[in-house]
């Protein structure tokens, strides 16, 4: 039997992801993950002061991965199919990237199966890799830790999403195949634990 988290339903689960919801399913699954000795190294620690903005850049070392970041402004909220294969979008109605901040960050991004989309690799990821956001006012790096599928008429009840979490970053892919179906979505789940001011980078760890 299916559980709906109530938390900070009202506005957001209306808002989110609606443009990712497709044809009904079943219920989500964990994505398997490689051994343990595959993981990297953290390279640096250490938080500091970043004022809250709008991510500009994403960086996965592990992947590599780097690409731009533009802004799915709140008012096309409802609407999230990322209007472009190769960048990633930050939702604009929800937390800025930030130390300060008031919730969960999300960025959104096409995973489109024999093309270039930009989160195509995002399934290779595993718990303790590292993201990173760069915007106007820092850096801030965030380690992985969990990756779960979700079918597409679920994803909008996701407890990672109807939860506002400070210090957390959702990457939600919008997975298409050559004909535009698909009835899942991967979100992978991550922490902040790295963050620099502009021009000054995080403190080793």
């Amino acid at each position: 039997m299916r559980r709906r988290t109530t938390r900070d339903v009202g506005v957001v689960g209306a808002v989110l992801l609606a443009g990712l919801l497709a044809p009904p399913a079943d219920m989500h699954s964990q994505v398997s993950a490689p051994h343990a000795d595959a993981l990297p190294t953290p390279a640096v620690g250490g938080i500091a002061a970043v004022a809250p903005a709008a991510p500009t850049a994403l960086q996965i070392p592990s992947l590599p991965l780097t690409a731009r970041v533009r802004t799915l402004a709140a008012d096309e909220c409802p609407r999230l199919d990322p209007p472009t294969v190769e960048d990633a979008y930050w939702v604009g109605c929800r937390a800025l990237p930030g130390t300060p901040t008031d919730g969960t960050v999300v960025v959104v991004g096409p995973s489109v199966a024999g093309s270039r989309g930009v989160f195509n690799d995002l399934t290779r990821m595993v718990a303790g890799e590292q993201i990173w956001l760069t915007t106007d006012a820092g850096v801030l790096g965030y380690r992985v830790t969990r990756l779960t599928r979700y079918r597409k008429d679920e994803v909008r009840w996701a407890p990672e999403l109807l939860t506002r979490t400070p210090g957390r970053l959702l990457l939600v892919t919008c997975y298409t195949d050559e004909r535009g179906l698909s009835d899942q979505n991967l979100i992978v789940e991550a922490d902040l634990f790295a963050a620099a001011p502009k021009d000054v980078p995080p403190a080793a760890a």
